[in-house]
């Protein structure tokens, strides 16, 4: 489950370290400021964008993220780009 920008007409990863770990607070950060700027963000998950329409999201969103980026850091397991 990865956090995506939609712009210039194409899904981008939103870039976190592949050598840390994170804890909610800052990728609901992140994810707040991005959001801010009114910018169109998605989770990937499984291959379907599943758009983050609402702030009331957020949270669940900088949840799920952050477990599943730092079970990947965990394992030593580097992400891919899109």
């Amino acid at each position: 489950m990865r956090l995506l920008v939609f712009e210039h007409g194409k899904h981008s990863l939103v870039p976190l370290s592949s050598s840390r770990t994170y804890n909610v607070s800052e990728v609901d950060a992140l994810i707040a400021k991005l959001f801010g700027e009114r910018r169109q963000l998605s989770l990937d998950f499984s291959e379907e964008y599943v758009p983050i329409c609402a702030t009331e999201e957020i949270r669940i969103v900088a949840s799920l993220v952050t477990a599943y980026h730092n079970s990947l850091v965990r394992s030593n397991i580097q992400v891919t780009r899109i």
